[in-house]
């Protein structure tokens, strides 16, 4: 078999330790900046009260952000993530 300049190439960088390393960072890159780009969880809280009278509350909440932050945070994650990947090309 012969082999191209291309086909080196090719194996080379996806096979290279560093290539695998780079392409991990993007990935890293892209789900860190995916966690503030996440609703909240929701909270449950109970009591009981029970001193001559007997209730028992339930309360469940969630935070909805109505500043669109969670959009632009989105925005973002896009952003970060093509960096990091122009990063690795410019590297490789």
């Amino acid at each position: 078999m012969e082999w191209s300049e291309r086909t080196v190439i090719e194996r080379f960088l996806a096979q290279s330790p560093q290539a695998r390393e780079l392409r991990a960072q993007v990935a890293v890159t892209q789900a860190e900046a995916r966690v503030g780009a996440v609703y909240t969880n929701p909270s449950i809280s109970s009591s009981w009260e029970g001193a001559g009278y007997s209730a028992y509350y339930v309360q469940a909440s969630q935070t909805v952000p109505l500043s669109g932050r969670v959009g632009y945070l989105r925005q973002a994650v896009n952003a970060a993530t093509a960096a990091a990947d122009t990063n690795r090309e410019a590297l490789l």
